[in-house]
């Protein structure tokens, strides 16, 4: 895969790793190395239809969700449609 972001290094110490679909959208963004609590987002899954990113959910550490983002489109936009 090729032009694709597959890390990211914060100035603080913080990393996160990148992984994408056989068509190249991106579905998961994983933190590495230790995580400083139980509460910290951990990990986040996108959702795709087609080509068009309908939702974001992240989850803490210890795997329970933290919140959901879901998007719908419609003709002329994309409408933000809250936090779940």
């Amino acid at each position: 895969m090729h032009n694709r972001l597959v890390r990211v290094s914060l100035p603080d110490g913080m990393q996160w790793r990148y992984r994408y679909d056989a068509v190249g959208r991106r579905i998961q963004k994983v933190r590495e190395g230790q995580v400083p609590s139980a509460q910290a987002v951990a990990r986040v899954a996108y959702r795709w239809d087609g080509d068009q990113l309908i939702g974001r959910q992240q989850y803490y550490a210890d795997g329970s969700a933290v919140r959901e983002v879901q998007w719908v489109y419609e003709p002329g936009g994309c409408y933000h449609t809250g936090n779940i």
